[in-house]
């Protein structure tokens, strides 16, 4: 995996996972305050990142450079691989947690799809441009 395809897919991810969770961070206490922990464990939330950038990059991005697909096609490429992702964390919540709202599968399912193929295309821009 090229390591350049890597930085420039997890840097978007990022900065828009952050800007979601930061509008939408109310809302989630809101409806899963309950389940929170009193602190936040930083080492899986960036296990996680540092996973799942792999994943888009190896299954999206780098595969979008090589065949130089048309920025709708690796939106919605980005978009199903986000969407498996998140329904996959979702969904096993939902049918195995106690009180785990409809609301939040749907609007994280959601959230998903649109940052993961989001991202795909500004890392995908971002590699293009600096080549």
């Amino acid at each position: 995996m090229n390591i350049m395809y890597y930085v420039a897919t997890l840097v978007p991810l990022a900065i828009l996972d952050v800007i979601w969770l930061f509008s939408m961070g109310g809302h989630y206490k809101s409806w899963l305050g309950h389940l929170f922990a009193p602190t936040v464990n930083f080492v899986p939330a960036v296990i996680f990142y540092l996973i799942y950038t792999a994943g888009i990059t190896f299954f999206v991005v780098a595969p979008a450079i090589k065949s130089g697909h048309s920025f709708w096609v690796i939106f919605a490429t980005g978009a199903l691989f986000g969407l498996v992702a998140y329904a996959t964390y979702d969904l096993t919540n939902h049918a195995t947690l106690k009180d785990w709202p409809l609301i939040v599968t749907i609007i994280d399912m959601a959230w998903g799809a649109f940052l993961t193929g989001t991202g795909a295309v500004v890392s995908v821009f971002i590699i293009n441009y600096f080549k």
